[in-house]
């Protein structure tokens, strides 16, 4: 089965097949640490210094200059280089300009985090089609992916001292045969300490396996602006 990514923001859920799903972390950049959360313009300008390189490399470097998290599956950045970004851009169009002519194309996850993949390709002239059985596998991989927003973020909900609600959690795992998961990263960049807790909770979690062709593993992110959509944890 092909690896594909389907992202979906309230938990922002990323799923492929057999393929290394990674993320480029943000860093410590003096310029992007001075700025408040979430209130970056998009007038404000950053130094970047990024050479030609493998896309993977040249995204963690932009993730260390920009504090953003970029999350892209390793197979599809394979054997791509980057465009040399050397000045002072805006975060989008550094972002833009590293991607230049690579193929793949950013897309805004939240103000701080970004997923990069293959752009669409598209025959001029006629319109996209999509088969039955496309059509029912696209179908089961929203049902499943409603499942596991529900069922994780009330499971981390239960644990008031995560205030799950209040932070960005990003989340890798797949689910086996005996409902257990498996192959877990978690990433709070925010609170690495509480990073052991949410692994605590979901290895404890019997979670039903994924239907025939959905694909696995699934990167799930947690974001505090879509969870208040959500109505957030209970009190």
């Amino acid at each position: 089965m092909p690896a594909r990514v389907a992202l979906i923001v309230m938990l922002g859920v990323s799923a492929g097949a057999g393929t290394g799903a990674a993320w480029a972390a943000p860093g410590t950049n003096p310029e992007a640490a001075l700025r408040p959360s979430g209130q970056t313009s998009s007038n404000d300008t950053f130094a970047f210094d990024i050479p030609r390189l493998p896309v993977g490399q040249a995204l963690r470097r932009y993730g260390e200059i920009s504090d953003r998290s970029v999350l892209y599956e390793t197979r599809q950045v394979a054997d791509r280089y980057s465009t040399p970004v050397h000045g002072r851009f805006s975060l989008d169009a550094a972002l833009n300009t590293l991607l230049k002519d690579t193929g793949l194309v950013a897309r805004a996850l939240s103000s701080d985090s970004v997923t990069v993949a293959p752009i669409a390709s598209t025959h001029k002239g006629s319109a996209p089609s999509l088969s039955i059985a496309a059509a029912q596998a696209r179908h089961s991989q929203q049902l499943y992916d409603g499942y596991l927003q529900g069922l994780v973020f009330q499971s981390l909900c239960a644990w008031p001292d995560l205030h799950a609600d209040r932070r960005r959690i990003i989340l890798r795992f797949s689910v086996n045969a005996r409902r257990r998961v498996e192959g877990l990263r978690v990433r709070i960049a925010a609170q690495p300490e509480l990073e052991p807790r949410v692994r605590e909770v979901l290895t404890a979690l019997a979670i039903d396996p994924p239907p025939p062709g959905v694909a696995q593993p699934v990167m799930l992110m947690i974001s505090p602006v879509a969870a208040a959509r959500r109505g957030g944890c209970p009190s």
